[in-house]
């Protein structure tokens, strides 16, 4: 485990040192997130200028979702989730699995975090000040329980994620453009930007399990808001084991079916 953390904090400072060279475009991409914060935002207030509620969360309540949800897939965006694109787009195709599979490491673990997208950092440290300026504006109610059980719904919603990912990633060794699965799921992002409950129930039970986006901020915040109860932490523990050991396993299947791009 101390070597796998030694190489990620390498790959962190490799990454870091490039985007230092060019510094414009963290400007730039400060820019474009502010844009963007403030448009949901003028969403929000649109969507709350016609209703009291939505889904049963209040405005507060899902101003709350939203920069809870911000960090999350910030975090995600920045880790690990273009590496994956990377490793669709090029990973197979290209024979750079190749060279990953002569190095001392794990695979899956070099494909999960060999580029992440340092860039990036700009959108969960945004959302994070964002979060707790309401915090600190808003009149919310928290109790100790509450508190806990968000931030193991945090922990454990975030390796399911992580996994889930990573088991989509899998269909590069079978699949030409394959990185379009991702994309989508990007896309699908932005509708866990407000209650999950509120969406059709096909529509919900998808985001909640198979597809994984509506995981990114409901389930922690409402934990965190006491919508959910504490034993709510069950399911999803249950579920994170079986996705991880899913993944594994699809992952191993894959790469027993690969072939060497220069054979």
């Amino acid at each position: 485990m101390r070597h796998y953390l030694h190489v990620f904090i390498q790959i962190w400072k490799r990454s870091a040192a490039h985007i230092l060279e060019y510094r414009l475009n963290i400007f730039i991409q400060g820019a474009f997130i502010l844009v963007y914060l403030v448009g949901m935002l003028m969403m929000l207030e649109i969507i709350f200028s016609n209703t009291q509620s939505l889904g049963g969360w209040s405005k507060s309540e899902v101003i709350l979702l939203y920069g809870i949800c911000g960090i999350m897939w910030g975090l995600i965006e920045l880790v690990y989730f273009s590496s994956l694109m990377h490793f669709m787009m090029r990973g197979v195709s290209t024979g750079e699995l190749d060279t990953i599979l002569t190095k001392p490491l794990d695979a899956q673990f070099l494909t999960l975090f060999s580029y992440p997208a340092m860039m990036e950092f700009i959108y969960p440290f945004s959302s994070a000040l964002f979060t707790g300026w309401v915090l600190l504006t808003q009149h919310y109610s928290f109790s100790l329980e509450s508190v806990f059980t968000f931030f193991a719904s945090i922990i454990l919603t975030q390796i399911l994620l992580l996994f889930l990912f990573s088991a989509y990633s899998s269909l590069a060794f079978f699949v030409t453009k394959s990185q379009q699965v991702l994309r989508t799921l990007e896309t699908l992002g932005d509708h866990s930007q407000y209650p999950t409950i509120i969406y059709p129930q096909l529509l919900k039970l998808s985001l909640l399990s198979f597809l994984g986006v509506g995981l990114v901020g409901y389930i922690p915040t409402a934990f965190l808001l006491q919508k959910l109860p504490t034993l709510g932490l069950v399911p999803l523990f249950l579920g994170t084991c079986a996705t991880v050991f899913t993944s594994r396993f699809i992952w191993k299947f894959s790469l027993r079916r690969y072939s060497s791009a220069s054979s």
